[in-house]
């Protein structure tokens, strides 16, 4: 990890992901950037409010207590159902330990044959990745359904940065980098993983798919957003590598200089492209968002020195 990665920033962004009025994501900055402990008591404070405020608060709301979610049609209708709301709340910080949520990935986790047979895979991939964030990384349930998941993945061809069609039953043998992203955010997340074979599929080809576009022969092109449903983005597979502690390699430079240079004179990066929202709405394209920004700089903090990212910022921001 670099310990002058903040001379690759335009400002002192940092105070600005750390508002209060913000909890869910002001508890993964406090972990993911600053570096607090988990159980520190600031971020158990943040976190304990994250559920109560938006946007995880609206994600909640037709979740009952006994984990069964007051909505209508399959849990992978596209973005409302409940399997990616479990999703989204994951990527919005949601508080691990609310009761509502461990009984919705309970009651998922003992159907797991009726919920994952004919997924497609980077829909599959994505719940395993929330799952894990949301602390069920070592549940026995959940290792047989990533040892599943990983008798599938050497077959996937991860040229894609989007899927056209995430949540059809359709047998499909194909698959995107979303695939990718999401099996090394998972296995960031739940260090017991790191152990199986899916992480070195999943970091092999992230960093493929990286050099791929640097080569400029990836298409469609990634922008970023945030959530990242059946999408992901150069910020997103490069927070996800920092994450999972993957040690730089040049393949990922072009994408370093490029999110560089993606941030405003404030050190913000704005999202790119439309987000769905399940709960109702969406994130417009051109917004600044403090969770693309978030991830960014975890990518830059782990890669900017290794990377030689150009010296911008002169002086040490703050809690860096």
């Amino acid at each position: 990890m670099s310990s002058s990665w903040w001379e690759s920033l335009e400002s002192d962004t940092i105070p600005w992901l750390l508002d209060e009025e913000h909890p869910s994501l002001l508890w993964r900055a406090l972990v993911e950037l600053v570096g607090r402990p988990s159980e520190s008591p600031a971020v158990g404070r943040a976190r304990g409010g994250a559920n109560a405020a938006e946007p995880v608060a609206a994600l909640l709301v037709p979740l009952r207590p006994d984990g069964n979610w007051e909505l209508d049609g399959s849990p992978w209708r596209p973005w409302g159902g409940s399997a990616w709301r479990i999703i989204a709340a994951a990527q919005w910080g949601a508080d691990p330990s609310d009761p509502r949520l461990s009984a919705a990935l309970e009651h998922m986790l003992e159907n797991r044959d009726l919920h994952f047979r004919t997924r497609h895979p980077c829909a599959w991939a994505r719940w395993l990745q929330a799952a894990a964030e949301l602390g069920w990384g070592s549940d026995p349930r959940l290792e047989e359904c990533v040892a599943r998941f990983e008798a599938e993945v050497e077959s996937l061809d991860t040229r894609c940065w989007t899927c056209a069609e995430p949540a059809t039953d359709a047998a499909d043998s194909g698959a995107c980098v979303v695939t990718a992203v999401a099996a090394t955010g998972m296995v960031a997340a739940a260090p017991a993983l790191h152990r199986r074979p899916v992480a070195d599929w999943a970091v092999g080809s992230v960093l493929e798919a990286l050099g791929r576009d640097s080569a400029g022969d990836s298409s469609p092109r990634y922008l970023a957003g945030h959530p990242n449903l059946a999408r992901t983005d150069s910020i997103e597979a490069l927070w996800a590598l920092a994450r999972a502690g993957v040690p730089y390699d040049r393949v990922m430079a072009p994408a370093l200089l490029r999110v560089q240079e993606m941030q405003d004179e404030w050190a913000r990066w704005r999202r790119e492209v439309p987000a769905p929202e399940p709960a109702g709405g969406g994130r417009k394209a051109g917004d600044v968002s403090r969770w693309v920004t978030l991830r960014a700089l975890v990518a830059l903090r782990h890669y900017a020195e290794a990377a030689g990212l150009p010296r911008l910022f002169p002086e040490r921001p703050h809690d860096s």
